[in-house]
């Protein structure tokens, strides 16, 4: 593995592989966006095979997690009602994505 300057890339020179992080001494497992408006198939993405396939997946992986206390944390994304902190998205249903909703206009 080189180093982040081997690929033309200059963020070396601004510090960020100035501190080694390395690995913990605990794991954790971080689920980052398999929310309903994702993988559940009644909304336009999903239900499809790579999607199902990835929820299968980290379902076993929490199973054989949570016996041995290992700590799972969920990433989801949602905006505020005002979606004055919606970014642009390319894709519709992103822009559906309000707190306290599952990704459906009106909701």
């Amino acid at each position: 593995m080189g180093t982040m300057t081997d690929n033309g890339d200059d963020y070396a020179k601004y510090g960020y592989s100035s501190i080694r992080i390395g690995f913990g001494k605990k794991p954790a497992i971080v689920v980052v966006d398999l929310q309903n408006a994702f993988v559940d198939p009644q909304y336009p993405t999903g239900g499809r095979p790579l999607i199902v396939s990835a929820v299968k997946a980290t379902a076993r992986l929490l199973a054989a997690a949570r016996p041995y206390g290992i700590p799972v944390f969920q990433c989801a994304t949602a905006y505020d009602k005002t979606k004055l902190d919606l970014p642009y998205w390319k894709v519709a249903i992103c822009r559906e994505l309000t707190i306290g909703t599952h990704g459906r206009p009106g909701c």
